[in-house]
C-alpha cells in the first residue's frame, strides 16, 4: 500500500470517526431531550465561532507553506496566543449575552474542547505537510473513540454538564501528551518563537478575517432559528443538520489529500496538472452531491425517524434542503482551499466578504417567505454566491 493511499484511507477513518461521534452524542442527546438537544447546539454553535479565532486561518496556510517561510515555531507561537484570546472572548460573550448559567457552563466547557480541537489541527496540518496524513487519521479515531465514551458515560450519569466536562478534558489530554509528543519527530521539539509572528499574523490575517465571516455564513442558519422559532425547533434542526455534515466529511475526504499537491504545483507554475487535477475534484464533488441529493429524498424521512424517534417525523421535510446547503458550503470550502493553496488570497477576501454581505438579509428573507427551510435556502445561496465570486478572481 502506498503511502498516498494510507493517507487517503486513515484520512477517511479518522474524518468518520470524528464526526460519526459526534453526531452519534447529537443523536443520543436528541433522543432523551429536545431541551438538552438544543442547549448542546447553542454551546456548539458559539463555541465554533470563536474556534475561528483560535484557528486564525493558518491550516491551509500551513499545509500549502510549499516554500517553508514559517518555521513550525512561528505558527506554534501564533496558536497560543489565538487560542487563548479565542477562550476569553467567548467567556466574555456568554456573560453579556445573558445566558443563565447551565448554559454558560455548556458554552464554556465546549470551547475547552474546541481548544483541544485548535491545538490537533496544528499538529495534524504539520503531519499533513509530512506526507503523513495517516496518523493525523490515527490519532483522530482515537480521540474520537475515547471523547465519545467518556461523554455517555458523563451524561448518562450526571447529565450534559459532566458529559462536556469529561469530554473536554479527555481532549485536551489526548492532544497534549500522545499528538504533541509524535508530532516533535518533525519540528524537533515545540518550542516558543515570537519573532516571525508578526508578518505571519499580517499574512494570514485576510484568511482569518474570512474563516470568521465563513464561521458567521455557517452558524446563522441554527442562530436566526433560535430567534424565530422556540428551542424544540432548533433542537429538530440542530438534529438533521448533524445528519448532513456527513456531506462535508465526504467533501474532505476527495480533496484534503491533494492540498499539498495543489500549492506545489502552483509554486512550480505547472497551471497545466493544476486545472486538470480542479476538474478531477469538481467531477468527483459534482457526483457526491447528486449521490446525497437522491439518498437524501429517498431515505431521509425513514433514517430520522429510526435515529430520532417518530417526534423528528414531523421534521422530515427540513432534510432535502438541509443536504442541498451543505453541498454548497462544502463546495465553497473547496473553492477556498485552491485558490489558498495557489495564494490568492484576494479572491478568498472578495468572496466571502460578498457572501456575508447578503447572507443576513437573504436568510432572513427567506425564512419569512419559506419558514424553517428558509434558513437551508439562504445557507446555500449564500455559500454558492461566495464560491461563484472566488473563481471570477483572477490571480495576477
Amino acid at each position: 500500500m502506498t503511502q498516498t493511499t494510507k493517507n487517503a484511507l486513515w484520512n477517511a477513518v479518522g474524518n468518520t470517526a470524528y464526526n460519526g461521534l459526534q453526531w452519534l452524542i447529537t443523536v443520543i442527546v436528541t433522543r432523551s431531550s429536545l431541551y438538552s438537544s438544543g442547549l448542546l447546539a447553542a454551546a456548539m454553535s458559539v463555541s465554533l465561532t470563536f474556534r475561528s479565532i483560535a484557528y486564525f486561518g493558518v491550516h491551509d496556510f500551513l499545509v500549502s507553506d510549499a516554500r517553508n517561510k514559517y518555521t513550525f515555531s512561528d505558527y506554534w507561537g501564533l496558536r497560543l496566543i489565538t487560542g487563548i484570546t479565542a477562550f476569553f472572548l467567548c467567556l466574555i460573550f456568554s456573560f453579556i449575552s445573558s445566558y443563565d448559567a447551565e448554559s454558560i457552563y455548556a458554552v464554556m466547557l465546549y470551547m475547552l474542547f474546541r481548544l483541544s480541537e485548535s491545538f490537533s489541527d496544528l499538529f495534524y496540518s504539520i503531519m499533513q505537510k509530512n506526507d503523513r496524513l495517516d496518523m493525523a487519521g490515527i490519532f483522530m479515531t482515537v480521540k474520537a473513540v475515547v471523547t465519545a465514551i467518556l461523554f455517555f458515560f458523563g451524561f448518562f450519569s450526571g447529565g450534559l454538564t459532566a458529559a462536556l466536562l469529561l469530554m473536554s478534558v479527555s481532549a485536551l489530554v489526548l492532544t497534549f501528551t500522545a499528538e504533541q509528543q509524535y508530532i516533535c519527530k518533525f519540528t524537533h521539539g515545540i518550542t516558543i518563537s515570537f519573532l516571525s509572528i508578526k508578518p505571519l499574523i499580517l499574512e494570514v490575517l485576510p484568511i482569518f478575517i474570512c474563516q470568521i465571516e465563513t464561521a458567521v455564513i455557517f452558524n446563522l442558519p441554527q442562530y436566526l432559528i433560535s430567534v424565530f422559532f422556540d428551542k424544540a425547533v432548533l433542537g429538530a434542526y440542530a438534529s438533521v443538520f448533524s445528519l448532513s455534515l456527513v456531506i462535508q466529511a465526504a467533501f474532505q475526504y476527495v480533496y484534503t489529500p491533494f492540498v499539498v499537491r495543489f500549492a506545489e504545483l502552483s509554486a512550480q507554475k505547472d497551471t497545466v496538472q493544476f486545472r486538470k487535477l480542479i476538474l478531477k475534484m469538481i467531477r468527483s464533488l459534482l457526483f457526491i452531491t447528486i449521490i446525497f441529493c437522491l439518498f437524501a429524498a429517498i431515505f431521509g424521512e425513514t433514517i430520522i425517524t429510526c435515529l430520532f424517534g417518530s417526534k423528528m417525523l414531523d421534521y422530515s421535510y427540513m432534510i432535502l434542503p438541509l443536504v442541498l446547503s451543505v453541498c454548497c458550503y462544502s463546495a465553497m470550502s473547496f473553492v477556498r482551499v485552491v485558490k489558498i493553496s495557489a495564494r490568492n488570497i484576494k479572491a478568498v477576501v472578495i468572496g466571502h466578504s460578498l457572501g456575508l454581505f447578503i447572507s443576513v438579509p437573504l436568510t432572513i428573507a427567506f425564512i419569512r417567505v419559506f419558514g424553517v427551510n428558509g434558513a437551508s435556502y439562504g445557507f446555500a445561496a449564500a455559500a454558492s454566491i461566495t464560491a461563484i465570486a472566488m473563481c471570477r478572481v483572477r490571480e495576477k
